[in-house]
């Protein structure tokens, strides 16, 4: 009797944690849909199908686009990332990942080292979207503990529903259908796509070394034992972005040194925005992160780099990885209306070419004139042209003066344009492309 009794109560209770479960996901509200991607995404990799698994913050998906990587050099690398990611997680999440990726490299970003990421909001962003188990018990105590949460504070962490009870009048049916959509970690949102900023007055560089706080590099250290013991591949990586103080650069500058003093390999990549090609008056959408443009820019840099040095192989064409392929077309798609294609084409790319300076519209009831000044070195000039800021840039002409005049936009039912031009060479029968302005120069012709 005593038995059947045991049987109902275990039962009650798994029936009582699933019931649970499916409530707390639907209830459980994405403050930052992207986590949710970037998190469930993961758990949808084949095992042992990853080269790399790239944890951090935002600092991961703003400079990464891992399917930008697949289709120019066949490599899988995905970014276990999330807004505000604590550096402390990572020892954790290297374990959680190397559940289905054992023979991964681990790329860890450490530009999250302060203090404000053990935020309850920003351990949230990571823990919400994490399947239950032991290792993600072990890392909600840690941050807890690290984080010096309170009682209350840190049972939410363990049952989300305590924060997000109250939504029952918000709820959609999209909150009882999360999707995973299928990009592979590669960003898409709003800002990303369609902001730039300059921040060259306010980026800090510095060689100099902070002293290092005994808190912080018990974390390092912590996090650099576990590697010994369990011989992790592992590659820590400073992502170049505007800090809010020259002591924060050291600090970065001091672990990286503390890092490479156990042996492990650095990518310090802060002050070496010249070497990746990035600009910094217009391939960032804000401070601290990369726009679509930029994170181009940088993945292509990373890549060479990772396929240098860990001599990871072109995976391009095979079978088992048709779902990169199918995502990089999807994305493709999401480019159009924010990258033209030749800015796609990295095998044609000319870094000596600046963009067109001057480039501006005007118009008289039969044309729209598009004119630029010369630039230095280029041989022609291809002309885009998109309608309003949500079509896609349409290649409509080569022309090797430094004008154009478009009189199909007269004659359409359009209206509202926008123009960029693509200065170009040609060297042994092939043209290579060079900078260009991403908003390109507007025009309304109605």
């Amino acid at each position: 009797m005593k038995k059947i009794y045991v049987i109902k109560a275990i039962a009650f209770v798994a029936i009582f944690a699933v019931l649970l479960g499916v409530v707390s996901k639907v209830m459980t509200y994405p403050a930052d849909y992207r986590n949710y991607q970037w998190v469930a995404g993961f758990y949808e990799e084949e095992e042992k199908s990853l080269d790399a698994v790239y944890i951090g913050s935002s600092n991961c998906y703003s400079f990464w686009s891992p399917v930008t990587a697949w289709e120019e050099f066949g490599i899988a690398v995905y970014p276990y990332s999330t807004n505000a990611q604590p550096f402390a997680a990572a020892k954790h999440l290297i374990k959680e990942t190397k559940k289905t990726q054992p023979d991964a490299l681990f790329i860890v970003n450490i530009n999250t080292i302060e203090d404000n990421s053990l935020k309850i909001e920003n351990i949230h962003h990571l823990l919400d979207y994490m399947p239950l188990s032991m290792n993600k018990l072990a890392l909600t105590a840690h941050l807890a503990e690290v984080g010096e949460l309170s009682v209350s504070e840190s049972m939410e962490l363990y049952f989300p529903i305590i924060r997000y009870h109250d939504r029952w009048d918000e709820l959609t049916p999209d909150d009882f259908n999360y999707t995973v959509d299928g990009l592979k970690g590669a960003s898409s949102y709003y800002s990303f796509m369609t902001e730039s900023r300059d921040i060259s007055q306010s980026y800090i560089t510095s060689d100099e070394e902070a002293v290092l706080d005994e808190e912080l590099t018990e974390m390092v250290t912590d996090l650099l034992d576990y590697c010994d013991e369990e011989k992790v591949k592992v590659l820590f990586v400073t992502v170049p972005r505007q800090e809010d103080s020259v002591e924060m650069v050291q600090k970065f500058n001091a672990v990286n040194a503390l890092i490479t003093s156990r042996g492990y390999p650095t990518l310090n990549l802060n002050g070496m925005t010249e070497e990746i090609g990035i600009d910094l008056t217009k391939d960032y959408y804000n401070e601290k992160h990369t726009n679509i443009h930029g994170a181009v820019k940088f993945t292509r840099y990373l890549s060479e780099y990772l396929i240098e040095n860990y001599y990871l192989e072109d995976k391009r064409g095979t079978e088992e990885y048709a779902s990169w392929d199918f995502a990089w077309e999807m994305y493709r798609n999401l480019l159009a209306p924010y990258v033209p294609d030749v800015e796609l084409d990295g095998a044609h790319l000319a870094d000596a070419l600046e963009a067109p300076a001057d480039l501006t519209t005007s118009m008289d009831e039969k044309q729209v004139y598009v004119t630029w000044s010369p630039v230095e070195g280029a041989d022609g000039y291809r002309i885009y042209r998109k309608t309003g800021d949500e079509g896609n840039w349409q290649q409509i002409t080569e022309v090797s003066e430094c004008s154009y005049a478009d009189e199909e936009a007269i004659t359409s039912k359009g209206g509202w344009y926008f123009y960029t031009v693509v200065p170009y060479y040609e060297e042994n029968g092939e043209k290579y492309y060079g900078d260009f302005s991403y908003m390109g120069a507007e025009i309304i012709t109605l």
